[in-house]
């Protein structure tokens, strides 16, 4: 494997990803790393589990879809995500479909 890809962050297959101020984020620990204001008491972990029970409780009440990465790759013929670094282009493509309620919007 070359360097570049041993540097690359991958991603699970079953991460969620989620809205937040218009922009989404491959999951709730990405969104977290990225607006540090919103991990409460600093802790992080702590501040995931909470993200991803809020849209659990979203999608169990039919508020969201709440679909994996894997999930969307399936649902619309997308080629599968293994790199945080490939996620802008695949959000590029999701643009042109309706997002409304695929995802959580913390």
């Amino acid at each position: 494997m070359s360097p570049a890809h041993i540097e690359r962050e991958k991603l699970k297959g079953q991460s969620k990803p989620m809205f937040y101020q218009g922009k989404l984020y491959p999951s709730a620990r990405h969104l977290l790393l990225a607006n540090p204001a919103l991990v409460v008491g600093g802790d992080l972990s702590k501040a995931v589990t909470s993200l991803n029970d809020k849209a659990r409780r979203a999608k169990n009440k039919g508020e969201i879809e709440n679909l994996s990465i894997d999930d969307i790759s399936a649902k619309y013929g997308l080629p599968e995500l293994r790199f945080v670094d490939d996620f802008d282009g695949w959000v590029a493509v999701l643009g042109e479909s309706d997002l409304g309620g695929l995802f959580y919007e913390s």
